[in-house]
């Protein structure tokens, strides 16, 4: 808060920190530059808070992220790897060279009587080389086996591990970490608090809400009642029916609830 005089009758108000190099306007109707002020706004805790929640959001949400890609992952990782062991244990075949023609000899097909030698016939005159290949299915079955079991085995660990850390993570947050006591507010903060409570109640009954333009805050403007009241006397202007322009003044009586919270007595009355 910045406290200014004013250079024309002396009346002293108490502004807020935005309102430092600006021109700020008197009662008396003067207008004056607010000098300007190198002082920080203290930042609202909640804010803080709220942006700290939004971190911790965004990190757990992230850490969830790679956990699931390695799940999805995790299994043709394996596969791979499994893969490119059973290529490398398996025995190279090397190529044979070709065969000379020779003379025919009884274990290859001949023409009997006249026929051409039956499909039996040349199967068994082959030379049997598909022995490797039985071993490549036989292994390539294991290993989907091998995999099949991984996976079936590394789901349910897997989903207990995010519950785990699901439930640290619930059981951390419920947790209330021990606060220092706040502070109860001042006199003249109830009444700041008080005059932008009326802010808000006095833009209900306007016509046009969003072209209301209050004066800035100041402590003449609250003077208290008693019992927990406060009276709120101050300007508003607005525009009317026809869009023009058009001061009211307005009072209006609000009764403190504790904290930030008031509640409107009545309501507020206008005058031009």
């Amino acid at each position: 808060m910045i406290e200014v005089a004013c250079p024309s009758c002396g009346k002293t108000s108490t502004l807020p920190a935005t309102a430092a190099g600006r021109t700020a306007r008197c009662r008396c109707g003067v207008r004056f530059q607010v000098p300007a002020t190198t002082e920080q706004p203290a930042e609202n805790p909640l804010a803080a808070a709220y942006r700290a929640q939004l971190l911790k959001d965004e990190m757990f949400k992230a850490d969830l992220k790679r956990k699931a890609l390695a799940i999805v992952t995790f299994p043709m990782w394996a596969l791979g790897a499994i893969i490119d062991k059973v290529k490398s244990s398996a025995p190279k075949s090397e190529p044979k060279p070709p065969a000379r023609p020779s003379a025919a000899t009884p274990s290859q097909p001949q023409r009997i009587d006249g026929l051409a030698p039956t499909w039996q016939e040349i199967e068994a005159a082959r030379e049997p080389d598909n022995g490797l290949q039985n071993k490549i299915d036989q292994v390539w079955n294991k290993m989907e086996q091998v995999v099949v079991r991984i996976f079936l085995l590394s789901v349910p660990v897997i989903i207990c591990v995010l519950l785990w850390q699901n439930a640290n993570k619930a059981s951390s947050n419920t947790t209330a970490t021990p606060t220092a006591p706040k502070a109860p507010p001042t006199a003249d903060e109830i009444n700041e608090n008080a005059y932008y409570a009326a802010e808000i109640y006095v833009q209900r009954f306007l016509k046009a809400r969003s072209s209301a333009k209050f004066p800035w805050y100041s402590r003449s403007y609250v003077p208290p009642l008693g019992d927990s009241k406060y009276a709120v006397a101050a300007y508003v202007d607005s525009q009317n029916s026809f869009g023009a322009m058009i001061r009211n003044n307005f009072t209006c009586v609000l009764l403190h609830k504790g904290g930030d919270n008031f509640e409107l007595v009545g309501d507020p009355f206008f005058e031009k």
